[in-house]
């Protein structure tokens, strides 16, 4: 999450991959032509992927494929459109 949970700590959850590690991974299966499916929760996360998805798109064809991340809960009001862009 980009704000800390409720509980009055500073927890924020936890990224499993940089996004440079993130980027590759995906620019490397896109490239490949699979369709992906991105386990994220929480706005920080499901942004991390888009940005790596968007990278993605923007370097090969995206035709056939329809990218996804899987749960996706507590995304902010603006990335659901951004993920429908890519």
């Amino acid at each position: 999450m980009t704000t800390p949970y409720r509980c009055g700590c500073d927890k924020r959850g936890m990224f499993i991959w940089t996004d440079s590690q993130l980027d590759e991974m995906v620019a490397r299966y896109h490239a490949a032509g699979l369709q992906l499916a991105i386990h994220a929760i929480g706005d920080a996360a499901i942004g991390q992927a888009i940005a790596a998805i968007g990278k993605a798109a923007r370097a090969g064809s995206t035709i056939g494929r329809r990218h996804r991340i899987e749960h996706c809960g507590f995304a902010t009001e603006a990335q659901p459109a951004a993920l429908r862009s890519l």
